[in-house]
């Protein structure tokens, strides 16, 4: 059906080049929308955007499955010296079965404590931070994909990156905090991503390390932090009403002005993404 759908000139196809095929770029097979494949090459692949990688940025792990290793959820209302702040639920659309509230905004809340498991010897506590980004982003329902706290914790299902070597690391989180979730954040990290199943990217810890950022100066993070102050507690749409998310609207606009990009390119790329087949679950129509 595939071959008679290509010779019969009823399918769409978009250019692309060996030597990218021959560097594991394979960019076509994670958007149906040509505007998607265009745009994030042009930002990601070919350095339009001037992005560096965020482990250039920052330290970025321990992996959430090293921490479930060593932790165990314990009783939320409960705290003593043996347990431990953590965040782990990805729950974005309805409560956990803790009670923990779907994490729709920027600004997120510790959501369970943690007990060590007998006969552990690793202590991860001292790599616990306040910028996380998911495992795994399930397009369909995923409403944010950068999450910060307000008290430094340890990721279950969620990895920290942290700005050690920033004087400000609390602005740097912030301002991180706006690109990830902007348009070009969403996309650099869908780019970046391994497609588990449809729908479903999955992020290895090298890949999460590989996400193409902006490298920020002190004007740029001190403007994006103070948009992240305003907006943070406002819940984001998911990512297929993009078209009403004034939310993820206004994080574009202030990134796009604080940092000299297109408004107008971003803001198509915002609506393509609304319309891919993986995000509606909905068939892809030519």
């Amino acid at each position: 059906a595939l071959a008679y759908s290509i010779r019969s000139g009823n399918t769409k196809g978009y250019p692309w080049r060996r030597d990218r095929i021959a560097n594991n770029d394979w960019t076509p097979v994670k958007f149906f929308d040509h505007i998607l494949i265009r745009s994030t090459t042009k930002w990601f692949a070919d350095g339009q955007l001037g992005c560096v990688s965020l482990g250039d940025l920052a330290e970025v792990g321990p992996h959430g499955r090293s921490i479930r290793e060593v932790y165990q959820r314990g009783d939320k209302a409960k705290s003593d010296e043996h347990e431990r702040w953590g965040l782990w639920y990805n729950n974005q659309e309805a409560p956990a079965d803790n009670g923990a509230l779907p994490k729709q905004a920027m600004r997120a809340h510790p959501d369970c404590s943690l007990l060590q498991k007998p006969n552990t010897k690793k202590d991860y506590w001292e790599q616990r931070g306040r910028l996380f980004l998911p495992e795994y982003i399930r397009l369909d329902s995923v409403r944010t994909v950068a999450i910060r706290l307000d008290i430094r914790v340890l990721g279950c299902y969620w990895v920290s990156a942290r700005f050690v070597d920033s004087p400000l690391p609390d602005l740097w989180e912030m301002a991180m905090c706006v690109y990830l979730n902007s348009t070009p954040g969403v996309l650099a990290q869908i780019w970046t991503a391994t497609p588990k199943v449809f729908g479903r990217s999955a992020m290895p810890l090298a890949g999460m390390r590989n996400i193409p950022v902006p490298d920020f100066d002190e004007g740029q993070v001190a403007a994006l932090a103070d948009h992240f102050q305003r907006v943070a507690d406002r819940a984001l749409l998911r990512l297929r009403d993009q078209e009403n998310d004034l939310v993820r609207a206004s994080l574009d606009e202030t990134l796009c002005a604080t940092l000299g990009w297109d408004r107008e390119e971003v803001e198509k790329a915002r609506f393509a993404l609304a319309a891919e087949p993986s995000v509606t679950g909905r068939p892809a129509r030519n």
